[in-house]
């Protein structure tokens, strides 16, 4: 005879099975005087559950409890308490951050946006260079087919690099002051 698990036992009590496998255990437990122990011990911590009843708070502990934290300091809960101030604060930092990121992506978008794009495909002509009116020379060696399709395709660098060879970066570092 194989003994059930005491949670079937207990199913069992509060008629938690279905009826085939509520049936099985009632069977088992007129030969086996052990479950039926298990059983009656459930039973009777049921009845004693059932009697019980909570104990009531005295009609005084709220107001004494309360007069014991207000006497502490730890009972402040108002907007100028500890929960109220910290919650103020966060707030405001919160709010604080979301400003401050929203101006430094519009900073950023009005930079990018006012940045002059001035790229010039015509050459730049010298004081010092030809009169208009002369004639550019053509190349020494003209371009196969071949590298002239390299100079298309990479000629959006060769523009930004005329913009790019004036720039000095040591000319944008803060100077010292000679004394």
């Amino acid at each position: 005879m194989k003994c059930h698990k005491r949670e079937k036992l207990f199913s069992y009590l509060h008629q938690m099975l279905n009826p085939q496998e509520s049936e099985e255990v009632r069977q088992h437990l007129a030969e086996c005087p052990r479950c039926a122990q298990v059983v009656e011990e459930y039973r009777k911590v049921d009845l004693a559950l059932d009697e019980w009843t909570s104990a009531e708070p005295s009609p005084w502990f709220d107001a004494r409890m309360r007069a014991r934290l207000a006497a502490s300091g730890k009972g402040k809960s108002g907007l100028l308490g500890f929960g109220g101030l910290r919650t103020l604060v966060v707030s405001v930092l919160s709010v604080v951050l979301i400003v401050a990121g929203f101006i430094a992506f519009h900073q950023r978008q009005s930079r990018e946006s006012s940045v002059p794009v001035a790229i010039s495909s015509a050459p730049q002509v010298s004081e010092t260079a030809a009169p208009a009116s002369a004639e550019v020379e053509a190349p020494a060696h003209p371009l196969s087919a071949e590298q002239q399709v390299k100079v298309d395709e990479n000629l959006s660098v060769l523009e930004d690099y005329d913009m790019l060879a004036n720039f000095d970066v040591l000319s944008e570092l803060p100077q010292a002051k000679d004394n």
